[in-house]
């Protein structure tokens, strides 16, 4: 885990950076009643009314 912290992130690639992100965006929180934080930002009234 350590190695990963040190990495320069110009060695990321942005296929990766997407990938991480919808790993983490697409994973169930247990405080959030077992939903995706994506789903909890869609439910927000706020993101409704702008999509």
């Amino acid at each position: 885990m350590d190695a990963l912290k040190k990495m320069a992130l110009n060695d990321i690639s942005e296929k990766q950076v997407f990938r991480a992100t919808d790993l983490m965006n697409n994973r169930l929180g247990k405080r959030l009643g077992y939903k995706t934080l994506f789903e909890v930002f869609c439910q927000d009234d706020l993101v409704r009314t702008i999509f």
